[in-house]
C-alpha cells in the first residue's frame, strides 16, 4: 500500500511541529512541513528502539526525504485531565511507563503531559517522542508531577 497517496480520514489540531492524520487501517501520518529536524530526528529515533513496546506507537513506515512518520494509531489524546477515578489510574500507568522507558529503553519521554497520553480500547499510551532523550530535559525535572487527577 502506499501511504503516501492515502486521503486522511480524520486531521488532528496542528502540533507545535507536526500535522498528524489518521489514515485508514489504524495507521497515522506525522508529516514535519519544514522536513526532517530534531523533532522528526528524536521521534524517528524513540520509535525505532520501542519496536515492540507495547505502550507507545509502533513505527510502520518512514519517509526521511520528506519528513514523515507513519505509525500505529493509539486512540484519542486526553487532552486534559479525565474524572478523577480515572486520572489516578492512568497516572499511575504512565508513572509505570516512565519508569520502563528509562530503564529498558533508556529514554525520557521529557514531554509526558495529557495532550501526549492517550486511550484505545481501555489501554493507555504514551505519544509524541520529540523531545525524547537519553537523560531528562532540564526544563522537566520533575515530569509526572504536573499531571493532576
Amino acid at each position: 500500500m502506499e501511504l503516501h497517496s492515502l486521503q486522511p480520514i480524520r486531521r488532528f489540531p496542528k502540533g507545535q511541529h507536526s500535522f498528524v492524520d489518521l489514515l485508514r487501517d489504524g495507521v497515522v501520518r506525522k508529516r514535519y512541513p519544514s522536513g526532517p529536524c530534531e523533532h522528526f530526528d528524536r521521534e524517528l529515533w524513540a520509535l525505532r528502539l520501542l519496536v515492540g513496546c507495547p505502550f507507545t506507537p509502533q513505527l510502520v513506515e518512514v519517509d526521511s526525504d520528506m519528513g514523515v512518520i507513519y505509525m500505529t494509531y493509539c486512540g484519542e489524546s486526553l487532552w486534559q485531565a479525565p474524572n478523577t477515578h480515572e486520572a489516578k489510574k492512568v497516572i499511575r500507568e504512565v508513572t509505570k511507563y516512565a519508569k520502563t522507558l528509562r530503564r529498558q529503553y533508556g529514554i525520557f519521554h521529557n514531554s509526558i503531559r495529557w495532550a501526549n497520553i492517550c486511550r484505545k480500547d481501555d489501554k493507555t499510551y504514551l505519544i509524541d517522542f520529540g523531545q525524547a532523550d537519553t537523560k531528562q530535559s532540564e526544563s522537566d525535572p520533575r515530569p509526572l508531577m504536573h499531571l493532576k487527577a
